[in-house]
């Protein structure tokens, strides 16, 4: 089994917290994704498993920008609900010092969520309904069972902590999925967690600037050579 990356979440524990780095979200609905039956502490019977919409305003304390407006997220966490009010969660890129929770298990399911969201997160937030109530799930079942020591045998919807009756392609999906959970070297850069201790947490990818900015900022630097001196 590769590394878990933990070393390197230790060294950033003793990096000291860092201003603080927020967002409001408001939950707009649904999108792609089925309902379900799941069995898990705090939660038994039918629920809707797949992408979460959001509209994120507000940023605060260095949010990336680009974070603006209505994205797409799964939540990491089953028993808690989602608001439609606008609720203040922090950011937490999977970089941040802020990622280490200090709880051994809860860390090392992290990381592995956060690997298996850097790997397949663009996809499952496409708007194939398979593929985001898989997603959802091989979540979900990181979040409940993964043991590092036992690595990918510790993950099995029939079992565990958390059951579900989910079958055919969706269960196909959510097992290839988990065949991507195991953590790599270091730490994945394009996922981000949002925590509210009141409402679901949620995982997003991180959304590369518009391609209007990226163009605003190559004219810039097109305009930048123009004014040089000649030699």
């Amino acid at each position: 089994m590769r590394s878990l990356g933990l070393s390197t979440l230790a060294v950033l524990s003793l990096a000291g917290a860092a201003s603080a780095q927020t967002m409001d979200l408001s939950f707009l609905g649904t999108s792609a994704g089925s309902s379900v039956s799941v069995t898990a502490p705090g939660h038994n019977g039918g629920t809707f498993a797949g992408q979460i919409r959001f509209n994120f305003a507000n940023l605060q304390g260095g949010t990336p920008s680009s974070f603006v407006g209505n994205q797409i997220s799964f939540c990491i966490e089953l028993p808690q609900g989602v608001s439609s009010s606008a609720r203040t969660y922090n950011y937490v890129p999977t970089t941040s010092p802020a990622f280490v929770t200090g709880n051994s298990t809860t860390d090392a399911r992290r990381a592995a969520v956060a690997w298996l969201f850097e790997r397949h997160g663009n996809r499952a937030t496409s708007g194939n309904n398979t593929v985001a109530a898989a997603m959802q799930l091989a979540i979900w079942e990181i979040m409940n069972d993964w043991n590092p020591a036992t690595g990918r045998a510790s993950l099995d919807l029939s079992s565990g902590n958390l059951t579900s009756t989910v079958s055919g392609a969706t269960l196909t999906q959510a097992n290839a999925f988990l065949d991507s959970a195991i953590p790599g070297i270091g730490l994945p850069t394009g996922v981000a967690i949002w925590t509210n201790n009141n409402v679901q947490d949620q995982i997003t990818v991180v959304p590369t600037p518009g391609a209007g900015v990226i163009a605003a900022f190559a004219l810039a630097g097109v305009v930048g050579r123009r004014r040089r001196p000649a030699l």
